[in-house]
């Protein structure tokens, strides 16, 4: 509020106003800037505070993301152990209902060394599989036959390309191996918000591989991984389905797809927590992998190691290679 303009009253026999008049002047002025300054440094006060609160919420959102993978990270086993996994082996039934079948599956992991996923057909016959290593990869897919034909067995060997993109199958350091340490594997992650799985809320961390390949793990108050986002051809490579996958067409079809995987029915296997069940919807087609056995830090069976099909038939340590895993007991 400004200060009234007063006009001092003449003095008698002239000098300066009467003291009492001067001093209610300034006074008055002095309250107009009290106010004005209480005004402003409230202001002051207030952007301070909003910059804080900004700084503050940004680091916190950082802080969230650590303390979310190390919640996953002490659930699965703690950090120094998960990094002592060698060799890291799933034995399971794929339940297809569609086909009225349960196919075997077996994936194989070995640190920097080796993967191989091998599944039985839903229709009979022999086994698919992947084999790949440090520079080569096969693809195997058998003879299949149908009411409409079939097609012959073929064993394809993968481009450069697709060996590199596919590297982190051999991460074996727990059962979400990409995750575990992924800042010094060149990997990156984010939070990306919070999303329910059943009635379980979890938190959502964007992982995004350093071949570029990108999963949103939903993990779930207790650490447990409850649901993993991820392309559709990798979810099929999960099942073990991508060589066929590959011979129907569908490769270009699928590359933008994403799908879905929940797992659930954790259980502890040599001092791990790992999920016993899988569940996924492909489109009409529900699948469901339930894990009966998972051995780690075991020997490798050596036919494992083998590359066989039509045109080969002979041990990987010897050609491409592909030598047998060191260390651990293999």
């Amino acid at each position: 509020m400004a200060a009234r303009h007063m006009t001092a009253p003449k003095p008698r026999h002239g000098g300066t106003p009467p003291k009492k008049y001067l001093t209610g002047t300034f006074n008055r002025l002095a309250v107009t800037f009290d106010k004005s300054f209480d005004t402003n440094h409230k202001n002051m006060k207030k952007a301070l505070y909003l910059m804080a609160l900004l700084f503050c919420t940004a680091t916190t959102q950082a802080q969230t993301l650590e303390e979310v993978v190390n919640r996953f990270i002490e659930a699965s086993g703690g950090m120094e152990r998960l990094k002592a996994i060698k060799s890291l082996q799933v034995e399971s039934t794929l339940n297809m209902a569609q086909f009225g079948s349960q196919p075997e599956m077996h994936v194989i992991r070995v640190k920097d060394s080796l993967f191989r996923i091998q599944s039985g057909s839903p229709m009979g016959g022999d086994d698919s599989y992947t084999l790949i290593n440090d520079t080569v990869g096969y693809v195997f897919i058998p003879t299949m036959r149908g009411p409409g034909g079939g097609m012959e067995a073929s064993l394809t060997r993968m481009t450069p390309e697709e060996v590199a993109a596919q590297q982190y199958q051999k991460d074996c350091s727990g059962y979400f191996g990409p995750l575990v340490d992924y800042q010094t594997k060149g990997h990156t992650a984010v939070l990306s918000g919070k999303q329910k799985v059943g009635d379980v809320e979890c938190d959502k961390v964007t992982l995004t591989l350093k071949t570029g390949q990108e999963f949103t793990y939903f993990i779930a108050p207790n650490g447990q991984v409850k649901r993993v986002q991820m392309p559709a051809l990798v979810a099929l490579e999960t099942m073990g389905m991508s060589g066929m996958a590959k011979m129907f067409g569908n490769n270009k079809r699928d590359a933008g797809r994403k799908i879905e995987i929940n797992y659930e029915k954790y259980k502890i296997f040599d001092g791990y927590p790992m999920p016993t069940k899988q569940t996924i919807s492909l489109g009409m087609m529900n699948i469901e992998i339930n894990n009966y056995n998972i051995s780690i830090n075991k020997p490798v069976d050596p036919k494992y190691l083998k590359v066989t099909g039509p045109s080969k038939n002979s041990d990987a340590s010897q050609q491409d290679g592909m030598a047998p895993p060191q260390g651990g007991g293999f």
